[in-house]
């Protein structure tokens, strides 16, 4: 049911660099504004994304190993999301799936509360 979740912080003048130092992990994917190599045009902001992606689980376990890879970063990434757009989206493939239901635990809630980010839900079907 989860295909990934991610952690994505973007704004115009963010470099991905010093969000790499700064949270102590390298990004899935990054690109700095004005950036020619990921679109035909520069690109109009900064962007830093973190994805954890792995066949199974559940959201919970998911969610913990996305926020265990900070190392102990947490506070900067809530210093980060005061500066930058910041959220972690939870990616579902729910494709011939009737009905189901996610919860999310207390305690990862408080971490992500604790993180500043939003957190948001992107459903895919056929």
């Amino acid at each position: 049911m989860i295909d990934y979740v991610a952690l994505t912080i973007r704004g115009e003048a963010l470099d991905p660099e010093e969000v790499t130092l700064r949270l102590g992990v390298r990004p899935s994917q990054g690109f700095a504004r004005g950036d020619a190599t990921i679109h035909p045009t520069p690109t109009e902001f900064g962007y830093w994304r973190l994805i954890v992606e792995r066949p199974g689980g559940e959201v919970n376990s998911y969610l913990d190993d996305l926020l265990d890879s900070l190392n102990g970063h947490e506070s900067d990434l809530a210093e980060l999301a005061q500066r930058y757009e910041t959220e972690i989206t939870v990616v579902a493939d729910l494709s011939g799936i009737t009905e189901g239901e996610v919860t999310i635990s207390a305690s990862v809630l408080r971490r992500i509360a604790e993180s500043c980010a939003r957190l948001r839900f992107y459903w895919l079907y056929e």
